[in-house]
């Protein structure tokens, strides 16, 4: 008889990896057989058509295969669970003293902690940890948000957003996060990303800065409600089922979990890769110098 621990414990689906790896390997093995002339229409052996065929190969393998494995062993939970911790919990671990980091760089600026929770069961490529932050006379709230790679390196990236809601229902955001999300295309949310930003108090300047411009027009309502754990959830499935709609994702119902639409893979990996990822960095890069400078008036530190 299961232990109840065990009963709450969410299945993990199953992963297809084997595909993209057969896809490389008889890539590989009809490269090594063109180049040796074992088939009947292999060019002659020229350091040309070697050079022609290596090159085909990292394409295939660069932009096909990694897309291929992406589509069939990765997948995301609509409905994730959070788990709270106490900061003494941690241990001697890195998070810990990066948190009251933060903690201490966010307490001037009037934001009070609220909860500390730890998400699980939304993807297997990644950990995520999260400080939530609210301040009381803004109504506005940050996050710090940490994400431990689940490889060998175990790299880890931190950064933190801040929100503002509106009456209409809009919501403006400011981060510093390195890499895009998918709710920065939601109509209802304004994102200014700067990630060469590390320092939250100007971070936070900037943020009020475009709340203010927001302001004029509607007033501002709190982010959080009674919950905030129910917040971040809630925000979370509202994502994916956005995603969901777009045709990057797609609810797989045997294993209630969602995975990548062909479109959705070849699009993740290929945003990911050389050459589009430079073009799209230096379109950030360009956004935000854009941003800034409309901001300068306001904000003293430029």
């Amino acid at each position: 008889m299961t232990s109840e621990k065990q009963q709450q414990e969410p299945r993990t689906p199953t992963t297809r990896p084997w595909i993209g790896r057969s896809v490389l390997w008889t890539v590989l093995l009809v490269y090594l057989m063109w180049c040796t002339g074992s088939v009947p229409w292999a060019p002659p052996t020229t350091m040309l058509n070697l050079s022609i065929a290596l090159l085909f190969l990292w394409f295939v393998y660069y932009w096909i295969c990694i897309a291929v494995a992406l589509r069939f062993a990765w997948w995301g939970s609509p409905q994730c669970s959070c788990e709270p911790f106490e900061l003494d919990q941690l241990g001697a671990t890195a998070l810990s003293p990066r948190i009251r980091e933060t903690m201490s760089e966010l307490e001037p600026e009037g934001f009070l902690p609220r909860v500390h929770f730890r998400v699980f069961g939304l993807t297997p490529v990644f950990i995520e940890f999260n400080s939530l932050f609210e301040n009381p006379q803004t109504q506005g709230i940050a996050i710090l948000a940490t994400y431990v790679a689940q490889t060998a390196k175990r790299q880890t990236t931190t950064f933190v957003s801040y929100c503002s809601r509106f009456n209409d229902g809009c919501e403006v955001w400011t981060t510093n996060a390195p890499w895009t999300f998918p709710h920065q295309l939601n109509k209802d949310r304004e994102v200014a990303q700067f990630p060469d930003i590390q320092d939250l108090n100007r971070l936070h300047r900037l943020h009020q800065s475009m709340v203010d411009r927001k302001e004029k027009s509607v007033g501002r309502c709190a982010v959080f409600g009674a919950d905030p754990i129910d917040f971040y959830r809630t925000m979370l499935s509202k994502d994916v089922a956005r995603e969901v709609e777009k045709g990057v994702y797609f609810l797989d119902s045997t294993e209630e979990v969602c995975r990548f639409t062909w479109k959705g893979a070849c699009l993740c990996v290929w945003n990911s890769k050389w050459p589009i990822y430079l073009f799209r960095l230096s379109k950030q890069k360009r956004q935000a110098k854009k941003l800034l400078q409309s901001l300068k008036p306001i904000d003293t530190s430029f």
